[in-house]
């Protein structure tokens, strides 16, 4: 017996995008918390020299740091996502 939200097919699919967030979110949260360690910390003191605020410190160093990062998680993403059939 099916349960009365999934019946529904915006529901279901809703379900099906929660479960595989779910499912990533770890992986993607332990590499992005490894990804810092090797960004070197004289970009940081520059720009803290420099008078940068947080937010340009996180747009211009953070973000481009993590670049590598990021891309490898995305095309790891869509890669997992082809394995998903099985899910719905």
């Amino acid at each position: 017996m099916a349960l009365p939200g999934l019946a529904i097919r915006a529901h279901a699919l809703f379900c099906v995008i929660l479960a595989r967030i779910w499912q990533f979110y770890p992986f993607a949260m332990v590499v992005f918390l490894c990804g810092p360690a090797d960004h070197p910390q004289e970009q940081y003191e520059a720009a803290a020299v420099d008078g940068a605020t947080t937010f340009r410190r996180f747009f211009y160093i953070t973000l481009p740091n993590l670049r590598s990062v990021i891309s490898v998680l995305l095309v790891l993403g869509i890669i997992w996502s082809f394995n998903d059939f099985n899910m719905v």
